[in-house]
């Protein structure tokens, strides 16, 4: 969602004034990266289904273009390591005193 909305910033972001609106027919016609990578993000088929590429040990890769280019969002998954277990706390015997 941080990268859709880097492209496509909220209305009241207050730099949001410097940009130019884009056309409706340009992305009618070339698409809009956006609204798609937010489509993308927020359809819960599509990400169980990256979730399962990804602890099968497969990338994710979906591209999203418009006007100004094509995105490729690549996700590798990295093995971890198990975390080693705590040692064993010592017993601290109560009314006892050094």
């Amino acid at each position: 969602m941080r990268i859709a909305d880097r492209l496509d910033p909220a209305p009241d972001v207050p730099w949001r004034q410097a940009l130019c609106p884009v056309p409706p027919a340009i992305n009618a016609e070339h698409g809009d990266a956006p609204t798609a990578l937010r489509n993308w993000a927020g359809d819960d088929a599509i990400r169980q289904a990256a979730y399962r590429r990804l602890r099968d040990g497969q990338p994710v890769i979906s591209t999203f273009g418009d006007h100004t280019g094509r995105y490729t969002l690549i996700v590798w998954p990295v093995p971890v390591r198990p975390a080693s277990p705590l040692p064993a706390a010592p017993l601290i015997r109560a009314g006892r005193s050094r």
